[in-house]
């Protein structure tokens, strides 16, 4: 096993390539011999720059930064009516050289990848999860494989973060009973309190005009069902005639 190789695809971003690169270095530590190479791709995404993701659909290769969403953000944010809200595309490097030519007066970025790529200090202020939820699974790296390959999956081993997969796994089961795209905000968040998960979860108009908020707590290892138990605390309250309502919009465009 030790002398095979293994190829990894990743988008060509400069925090793409970091997150593929740290991967190959883990494994390449965990299996001395194995020979792990790179292989950059171009995303349907990566191409078609002048649309939100919120239209272009689609999912990562194998190494990426699992799910983000901006609509939560903006939803959240939309409660300050003296903010004008634009859209932003483009690499970390190609939003923060936007920034500086002044197109605007601030733009919110994931830290993860900020922190990533050494752009800590470009950091000014961050926005508290009480202020705004983030998307579920934000800054977590997920490896995506093919699943009847026993022989990899036992070579990843090493590399799964228990504490991260048991938030992660909470916070994508609320997505997913909520069926979550990027053309709605969905937000979720889960925290570790010794064996127990919090888990907060949110969904809002894109206007900001509602916002309906659940949260709720179980054992770690009820991961999955807490997720859809706070989802459906957010069903209860309404949230199936928002997603409906966004979800109608976005098939008629």
């Amino acid at each position: 096993m030790s002398s095979r190789e293994i190829r990894i695809a990743t988008r060509k971003s400069a925090l793409a390539l970091w997150q593929a690169e740290h991967v190959k270095a883990r494994l390449e530590a965990a299996h001395p011999g194995l020979i792990v190479t790179l292989v950059p791709m171009v995303s349907r995404g990566d191409k078609l720059l002048d649309s939100p993701l919120s239209k272009i659909g689609g999912k990562g290769l194998f190494v990426k930064e699992l799910e983000t969403a901006l609509l939560e953000n903006e939803a959240d944010i939309a409660r300050r009516p003296d903010l004008q809200i634009r859209f932003l595309r483009g690499n970390v490097n190609t939003r923060l050289a936007k920034l500086d030519a002044g197109e605007y007066d601030a733009i919110i970025l994931a830290a993860a990848g900020l922190i990533r790529l050494g752009f800590e200090d470009r950091i000014s202020s961050s926005i508290s999860v009480d202020d705004s939820l983030p998307a579920g699974g934000q800054g977590a790296v997920g490896i995506e494989c093919r699943t009847a390959d026993s022989e990899i999956h036992k070579l990843l081993a090493p590399l799964h973060h228990v504490d991260t997969a048991d938030r992660v796994t909470a916070e994508r089961a609320l997505n997913k009973h909520l069926n979550g795209g990027c053309q709605v905000p969905i937000a979720c968040y889960a925290v570790l309190e010794g064996d127990q998960l919090w888990l907060r979860g949110l969904v809002g108009e894109p206007s900001g005009g509602v916002l309906l908020s659940a949260e709720a707590r179980a054992p770690r290892s009820a991961a999955a069902a807490l997720g859809v138990q706070v989802a459906e605390d957010l069903l209860a309250q309404g949230a199936d005639d928002i997603l409906r309502a966004v979800y109608g919009e976005a098939g008629e465009e």
